[in-house]
């Protein structure tokens, strides 16, 4: 999944290299919900659970965490593949401002 993430995500996303546990987590601009993304994804059969959640105070809407574990290596690409398409689709229609691609 590392491989086809960096591979697929558009700059502007970042990844987490996890040290144990099954899931990566990813951080998009700011300008995005992953809540609110979540159904284009799973219109493209791809789904990933909502960071918001996991953060006990200040919950991060950017943020979701993907499950490694339960995948086959070429399902696992052609997800991200699926998964970079919706981000990138949503990325398109954000302002052009560099401060929305950090935290």
């Amino acid at each position: 999944m590392g491989q086809a993430l960096a591979a697929e995500m558009p700059e502007g996303v970042s990844l987490t290299e996890p040290d144990g546990g099954m899931f990566r987590w990813v951080r998009l601009p700011k300008g995005i919900n992953a809540s609110t993304l979540l159904p284009q994804a799973v219109a493209r059969k791809v789904a990933y659970v909502p960071g918001a959640a996991f953060f006990a105070v200040d919950p991060k809407f950017n943020y979701f965490r993907l499950c490694f574990s339960n995948s086959a290596p070429d399902g696992i690409q052609g997800g991200v593949h699926e998964l970079a398409g919706v981000i990138k689709e949503e990325m398109a229609k954000l302002p052009l401002r560099a401060d929305i691609y950090t935290s």
